[in-house]
């Protein structure tokens, strides 16, 4: 990853533009084509730099329901579950631990009837031996971004 890289990807993080061409206005910031700003954007994502460009927004401010899940798959199982669990659009920040839970993840979905519904699914088809679900008391939002620029 170049110094180029590294500028589209900090750019990405805080402030994609709100114009009908929002790669063109990163890549004139940068002083590349929108064609090669996003050829490299491809080629990021290609290399697992990120996952997804989308929008944060306040879930619940928007109508939906939120929730942490803790689940404790056995170790023989785990690939296939983590699979079938980064399946959902719901589910977002699906992570491992070295921990008796050793899956965690979000789903913000419609309601807490979609929630229940897509734990059920998950506790059926996955062999997680028990799944917590462990909605929040108190929202604490902060602003994450990773500066990748080499100073």
């Amino acid at each position: 990853m170049d110094e180029t890289d590294r500028k589209i990807l900090n750019l990405i993080q805080e402030d994609i533009p709100i114009v009908e061409q929002p790669f063109a206005e990163i890549g004139r910031r940068i002083g590349l084509s929108e064609a090669e700003t996003l050829k490299r954007i491809q080629d990021l994502k290609e290399r697992d730099m990120f996952r997804r460009i989308g929008p944060s927004f306040a879930p619940r401010k928007l109508g939906y329901t939120t929730t942490l899940v803790a689940a404790r798959i056995p170790p023989d199982k785990l690939e296939p579950a983590v699979e079938f669990i980064n399946r959902y659009a719901e589910i977002t920040h699906n992570y491992e631990r070295s921990d008796h839970f050793n899956v965690w993840f979000t789903i913000i979905a419609n309601g807490q009837a979609d929630v229940k519904k897509i734990l059920d699914e998950i506790m059926e088809n996955t062999g997680a031996e028990e799944i917590l679900d462990l909605p929040a008391s108190h929202i604490f939002k902060l602003q994450v971004q990773f500066d990748v620029e080499e100073k």
